[in-house]
């Protein structure tokens, strides 16, 4: 299995996500699931003195896998953005919503810093 096979995103039978996608079904990244190591952090004014967090992790399992959940402060688990390899070994795999937003390339470079 590659890197990238774990990256697949797939539907899941039941909605880990509080926000499910508009057809009912949440998404999720199919990997091994291994502890994740907490690097850092960084915020996002999104406007009217709102700010969204960031924190990017490292996976235990292997380790050039990262991933950056977002918490917008309402008391939620934190939610997957994206996972990426660092060193990059291939693409960013994006959540659906995040996937082209215009906030998505500088969210993936704050993160990889945190990540070097």
């Amino acid at each position: 299995m590659t890197l990238m096979d774990l990256l697949t995103i797939a539907p899941a039978a039941a909605p880990s996500d509080p926000r499910p996608t508009p057809d009912g079904a949440a998404l999720i990244a199919e990997m091994p699931e291994f502890p994740w190591l907490y690097l850092g952090e960084f915020s996002i004014g999104i406007g009217m003195r709102a700010k969204v967090r960031f924190s990017v992790e490292r996976s235990t399992g292997e380790l050039s896998l990262h991933r950056i959940r977002y918490d917008e402060g309402f008391g939620r688990e934190p939610t997957l953005v994206a996972h990426f390899t660092e060193p990059a070994g291939g693409p960013t795999v994006w959540r659906p919503a995040w996937d082209g937003d215009r906030l998505s390339p500088g969210i993936e470079a704050r993160a990889r810093a945190i990540a070097r």
